[in-house]
């Protein structure tokens, strides 16, 4: 949106030239209308469901709108700062994203079973670990230093309170089931989370948001299933 034909027209070649498809432009402040088209884009490509306004108003109760419903207004009147805010935009969306989708990852971890903390010795087997470098999570598979998987986490108990999450250092019960104390686990051992082929290879798109030792457990993983 832009309050001149030549505004309006400046404001499209400087798109174009960093290749951001417009879906409408259009004279004027900013209008509801405007805000259902930007809704309908948004749900194809959050990229580009934004509205970019030079030298136009939005009301406040166009922007209380946009603010409940998480929608993106960029206004401006020197042109080039609208272009930057966009930038800045994108910049952290595409972080948000891949944060995003790290959440959904089985991630890198490495922890050792405590000896003398045997609880239970199957059905589940309970015993204490420690976490040695990584996070861990309820739900995510397990493997030996051979590179075989042996159970999932079952649950996590920290002191009197139950965890869904636990990170280095951390030392606490955790509940797996399908394996015995002394068969598949021993005290002593060390354990890793088998991570799947296609969460490995988001994971090495992602490593810039991993710890080092993160990855060099990464590695670890990587060789032992070789």
């Amino acid at each position: 949106k832009a309050d001149t034909i030549g505004g309006l027209e400046a404001l499209k070649v400087l798109l174009l030239e960093k290749k951001i498809p417009i879906a409408s432009a259009s004279l004027g402040n900013i209008t509801k209308h405007d805000l259902s088209q930007v809704e309908s884009v948004r749900e194809k490509d959050e990229a580009y469901g934004v509205i970019l306004g030079f030298n136009v108003q939005a009301s406040a109760e166009i922007q209380e709108y946009c603010k409940s419903k998480g929608l993106k207004i960029i206004v401006h009147d020197v042109i080039y700062r609208i272009i930057e805010e966009y930038d800045q935009f994108i910049s952290t969306l595409r972080k948000d994203i891949e944060l995003r989708e790290l959440a959904l990852l089985v991630r890198p971890c490495k922890f050792v079973i405590l000896k003398g903390y045997t609880f239970r010795q199957n059905n589940p087997a309970i015993v204490g670990v420690e976490i040695e470098v990584g996070k861990i999570r309820s739900g995510y598979p397990l493997m030996n230093n051979q590179g075989k998987r042996l159970t999932f986490v079952k649950s996590m108990k920290e002191g009197q309170d139950n965890v869904t999450v636990a990170e280095r250092g951390k030392q606490l019960a955790m509940a797996m089931d399908d394996v015995t104390v002394g068969r598949q686990i021993n005290e002593g051992d060390f354990l890793y989370t088998d991570i799947p082929e296609d969460d490995f290879k988001k994971l090495k798109e992602l490593k810039k948001y991993l710890l080092k030792n993160e990855i060099e457990v990464l590695k670890e993983i990587a060789e032992m299933k070789r």
